[in-house]
């Protein structure tokens, strides 16, 4: 689980400077000719979905639990969880309109993008004490 976590702690920052870098040429704040932006955000995108689903696998009990309330449960780690799937869903959906059409869906995934880059931080860097013992 370790690794998972290690793969996660680098993909989530450069999935969301990529994707703040591409929002800011795509309003002309950057000069961005090339296709550098886009490529890097989907492929960073698509190992920090790989890495989370590995994660999540590693806690499916806690998901599981949930069946049974919340009472226990993190407030902060489900409503990651929420906007994390609503970010990933609307990933897709960009891909699938190929990131032309539905402005709208390209605005949602850009503000779900920055509050789950500040979650999933915050969820991080109050699990770092467990994660090095894990070491």
């Amino acid at each position: 689980m370790f690794r998972t976590d290690m793969v996660l702690v680098f993909m989530l920052p450069l999935t969301l400077l990529s994707g703040l870098t591409l929002h800011a040429a795509n309003h002309g704040m950057i000069h961005s000719a090339n296709r550098f932006w886009p490529i890097l955000h989907i492929l960073s995108g698509l190992l920090l979905f790989a890495g989370s689903l590995l994660h999540i696998g590693a806690h499916r009990g806690w998901y599981k639990s949930l069946w049974k309330g919340t009472g226990n449960h993190s407030t902060a780690t489900c409503i990651l969880s929420i906007v994390y799937l609503s970010n990933v869903l609307s990933g897709i959906l960009l891909l699938i309109l190929k990131g032309t059409k539905g402005p709208h869906w390209g605005l949602f995934h850009y503000q779900t993008g920055i509050l789950f880059g500040i979650l999933g931080l915050y969820h991080f860097f109050c699990r770092m004490k467990r994660l090095r013992k894990l070491k």
